[in-house]
């Protein structure tokens, strides 16, 4: 059996493990934070901000002055705190939420596992969440997923948690309906909704107890989720109307709904468990525990963690699996309930002398992944030149550091394999943690530093071509990396037609495989700017910069 916690009134978070978590996950997702450029999505959002400064209204996200309609703005108001306390827009400014949003995912994961499991567990749970190739990857983002998946695992974490210890219904039930009404905030659609409710349910159809849905405290909790989402919502609405409320709240999940073509649907239906397995690497393969029998027996007669968060991934897997075009990060927000699984099978693996020769080949294997990774990376300086892989080349110096930590840490996981202590188990898995930052955080962050174009110093220096008394037009589709990057805190001014634009105004426009667009008018350009992800010589779209001839 899986053992558990000696004290009900456990004091977690005054345990050197639990600290040792917190200053190391801090250390190691703010030290690499600023240097990859900014990408994706984290322009738009920031854009976001920049407009809803501008415009005085914190309540409808914007983009070109018309409402935005993706998501609400709940992730916005957090970039906008961050930015107003450092009073800055620096890179590491805008994504320090996604690095406290993990960072407070982790501590939650850390005091949840110490009800059902023992400290090694319990560490396991709490690094096995950020240490996931993909959540590393989040972690240093300004994206909405990492507050998001707080929110949202939060609610379930939180339920669970007070209904094992207890807490009073009431705060029970506004704890889990709370933090699923801000994850709504954050990303709008139903799946907080969706993945709470239907996780609570065949939970509690389980342990045939449904008549805890029928209370008074689920009915606060409720009105607490409905509290919160109505504080944001009727001002919403108030200013644009309730039919592009519903849009704001709904369009990105409404998209994933349109039609599923049966080849695309048997594609993403082989491929995707494929790709979920990958991004959960190193700790993916602790699941193979649940093909054990006498693993699979815990589940009825170990911690209750085990079939709660079972439970979850089961209702969440299908929502993932199904619809043709979705992604791993959609599957992300279940990944903490995934850590307080493999956090017991580390513990089961403690207990149950069987598993020793399981535990030891799971740690010869990545000790050989991690040394192989270390040798290619060197050789790599020599060979991968002139070929395909040589954007993935490594300055030697860094290489030469990353093979002598990387081997480093494959000779600890070989070495521990060897004792079965508890100390031994805990040292694996902080190795093992530890693999997984160097590998993400070191030569794979290299890589995209070397790729990734650098929009930031392009449109810097563009900037400053543009007359700073002169307002920029915006021709509808630009690219949204340009408009924040180009603003000096004055979002770019959109456009209802083409005429609109003054003689001798600047405007930009998107330009795809070097196809101009016709304009009523003559005009000139005055910059070109290639806002490709990867850098290219040979672009395939570009952002012009031009002005209008006065004459």
């Amino acid at each position: 059996m899986i053992p558990t916690p000696t004290s009900p009134n456990l004091r977690w978070w005054a345990e050197k493990e639990f600290w040792l978590v917190v200053v190391s996950l801090l250390a190691v997702m703010m030290v690499r934070i600023s240097d990859v450029p900014l990408r994706g999505e984290e322009p738009r959002r920031a854009e976001v901000v920049v407009e809803m400064r501008y415009f005085g209204d914190w309540v409808v996200p914007r983009q070109y002055g018309d409402p935005f309609l993706s998501r609400p703005p709940f992730h916005s108001w957090m970039l906008a705190a961050s930015e107003s306390l450092f009073h800055s827009r620096d890179r590491w400014v805008l994504r320090l939420p996604s690095v406290i949003a993990v960072l407070l995912t982790s501590i939650l994961l850390y005091g949840y596992g110490r009800q059902f499991l023992g400290r090694v567990g319990a560490t396991t749970a709490a690094l096995a969440y950020p240490t996931c190739g993909e959540v590393l990857i989040q972690s240093q983002l300004a994206e909405t997923e990492p507050v998001f998946v707080l929110f949202l695992a939060g609610s379930l974490l939180l339920w669970h948690w007070g209904y094992i210890a207890k807490w009073r219904s009431a705060a029970m039930w506004s704890a889990a309906y709370g933090f699923s009404a801000l994850a709504g905030l954050c990303k709008g659609g139903l799946q907080p909704q969706v993945y709470l409710l239907g996780t609570i349910g065949v939970y509690l159809l389980w342990r045939r107890n449904l008549r805890a849905l029928f209370s008074w405290g689920h009915l606060v909790g409720l009105l607490v989720a409905a509290a919160i989402v109505a504080a944001w919502a009727v001002p919403c609405a108030d200013k644009v109307g309730w039919v592009t409320t519903k849009k704001i709240w709904m369009s990105d999940t409404m998209t994933r709904f349109g039609g599923w073509p049966l080849d695309e649907f048997l594609v993403h239906f082989v491929r995707i468990p494929a790709e979920v397995f990958g991004s959960l690497l190193p700790w993916g393969l602790l699941g193979g525990a649940f093909l054990i029998p006498a693993f699979r027996r815990t589940v009825f007669t170990g911690p209750d963690c085990v079939r709660f968060c079972g439970f979850a991934f089961l209702v969440a897997a299908p929502t993932i699996w199904l619809p043709p075009g979705a992604q791993t990060r959609y599957l992300v927000p279940l990944y903490p309930c995934l850590g307080v699984l493999y956090g017991a099978v580390v513990d089961w693996v403690v207990q149950a002398r069987v598993a020793d020769t399981i535990w030891q080949r799971f740690l010869v294997f990545w000790a050989v992944v991690l040394g192989a990774f270390g040798v290619i990376g060197v050789v790599g300086v020599w060979a991968f030149p002139g070929t395909e892989l040589e954007g993935y080349v490594l300055a030697p110096v860094r290489a030469v550091g990353y093979a002598a930590i990387l081997l480093g840490l494959a000779v600890v996981l070989v070495v521990a394999r060897k004792t079965m202590t508890s100390q031994a188990m805990a040292c694996s898995v902080w190795a093992l943690a530890a693999g997984a930052v160097v590998v993400n955080l070191g030569p794979l962050t290299d890589s995209r530093v070397s790729r990734i174009n650098d929009l930031e110093a392009a449109v810097g220096e563009v900037r400053e071509l543009v007359p700073s008394d002169q307002s920029v037009f915006a021709v509808h589709g630009v690219h949204p990396a340009v408009p924040y990057l180009l603003s000096r805190g004055v979002p770019l001014q959109p456009l209802r037609a083409v005429g609109d634009i003054p003689p001798g105004g600047y405007f930009c426009f998107n330009c795809e495989h070097h196809k101009l667009p016709a304009f009523p008018f003559a005009w000139e350009q005055v910059a070109e700017v290639c806002v490709d992800r990867m850098r290219s010589p040979v672009p395939d779209c570009t952002v012009v910069i031009a002005r209008r001839r006065a004459f």
